[in-house]
């Protein structure tokens, strides 16, 4: 009898344990059924309002959203006293269920420009992958435009995503079965782990692919220095980006090129040289005249600089020769009274230690008045009449055959050898 009871009290306490179990579980998903019975604005979360009675703890909600695929948004919360003390509960919060995150995200960064709606059908193609510097194969991308052969063709708006829909892929572009063709410009964008209704911008391709020719087209992509490759029809790298411009797409086995030495050049389908354009032999020609030309003139201007020195220096002889005898004939008629200067050039140099700190020249004027002529000028009777620097700062008394020459001395000078005489 004693036994039956402990059981009976036993199985009261499980069942009460299953109905609060089951409570606590009901009032949960009673949160998000009256939330998504109330639908969500565009670009944003449901709201659930919690309402009257003891509001559930964050945790609570939060184990029930990640158990029945919600995510969890902002919380709001409101101030209430509870035995006299104040305290901060759950008023409402945002939620989502995972699977329309594709639509708020496509609501959020295109503005509402399309969503997911839009994107009726599936299909592959080719992405350029910057950190791994070559193309990637996307499947099952929500496609706007054509699908051929699985491939995505034509021009469309396109989502890709990964199946636990952290990573988005957005894309409006224009592909050749699969390749993109023309201007394209790939978006990612990241689910916010800590504020799930906070999209980051990922990483950003920016990509220019030309026709295929001959199962090849290039491409250019903002992230490789501004340098074209070519890809072949199946994505793959045919050859890697390095050249600065394309002149010409591949026809009969070859391309013409601009390399990084800024010459056109014509490659094979592996990218190897196989000789300059025509148009770049064209160029290096007249390049080679230019320079010849060039150097035609500069052999020219220099032989008339030449005959220019030549006929400076037969000027200045013949002046040299025409004021030699015009002194000669003064020294020779010279008079008591006359004036004769001589110059003489001196360096000032200011020193410390090895070291030369400032250097300046300057002449020294001797003038001075004749007093006798001797044999036509061949002597003469000198008086110092005065002695003068070209500088304020530096002067230096002036030796002439050995001989200081000061104001009011009296010399004898021999003018026709020494040239430093004149009038």
């Amino acid at each position: 009898m004693h036994g039956d009871m402990k059981k009976q009290q036993f199985a009261g306490w499980l069942l009460l344990m299953c109905l609060m179990l089951s409570t606590n579980a009901w009032s949960q998903d009673k949160y998000f059924e009256e939330g998504l019975s109330k639908g969500r604005k565009k670009g944003d979360f449901y709201v659930a309002s919690i309402g009257k009675g003891r509001p559930p703890s964050w945790d609570k909600l939060t184990d029930y959203a990640y158990k029945h695929h919600y995510l969890i948004g902002n919380k709001h919360t409101k101030e209430v006293n509870r035995f006299g003390d104040k305290e901060l509960v759950i008023d409402a919060f945002n939620f989502l269920p995972l699977d329309e995150f594709p639509s708020y995200v496509l609501e959020k960064v295109t503005n509402g420009g399309f969503t997911i709606n839009d994107l009726k059908q599936k299909g592959n193609c080719w992405i350029y992958d910057n950190k791994l510097g070559k193309f990637g194969k996307l499947n099952d991308v929500f496609w706007s435009g054509a699908i051929v052969d699985g491939l995505l063709d034509g021009k469309g708006q396109a989502l890709w995503y990964n199946s636990d829909v952290k990573l988005f892929i957005l894309f409006n572009c224009e592909f050749q079965r699969g390749i993109p063709l023309g201007t394209c410009n790939f978006n990612d964008y990241l689910r916010n782990r800590e504020k799930p209704m906070e999209i980051d911008r990922g990483n950003y391709t920016g990509i220019i692919v030309g026709k295929m020719s001959e199962g090849l087209a290039y491409f250019k992509s903002i992230n490789d220095n501004g340098l074209y490759g070519f890809v072949n029809s199946n994505g793959g790298m045919a050859i890697a980006p390095q050249f600065k411009n394309v002149v010409k797409e591949f026809s009969n086995g070859k391309a013409e090129v601009v390399n990084k030495d800024n010459q056109e050049i014509i490659i094979d389908k592996t990218g190897n040289y196989v000789d300059l354009t025509a148009n770049q032999k064209r160029l290096i020609a007249e390049q080679k005249e230019r320079e010849r030309q060039e150097e035609l003139k500069k052999q020219q201007e220099e032989k008339q600089r030449e005959l220019a020195r030549k006929q400076e220096q037969q000027e200045r002889e013949r002046q040299a020769i025409e004021h030699e005898k015009w002194r000669r004939e003064k020294l020779k008629s010279a008079r008591p009274g006359d004036k004769i200067y001589y110059i003489a050039g001196y360096t000032y140099q200011d020193n410390f230690l090895w070291w030369t700190i400032r250097s300046e020249n300057f002449n020294m004027r001797v003038t001075c008045f004749i007093e006798q002529n001797i044999d036509n000028g061949e002597r003469l009777q000198v008086r110092v009449g005065d002695v003068s620097s070209s500088s304020s700062e530096h002067y230096k008394t002036p030796k002439i055959d050995g001989i200081e020459y000061r104001k009011g001395d009296v010399l004898w000078i021999k003018p026709f050898e020494d040239r430093g005489w004149d009038f």
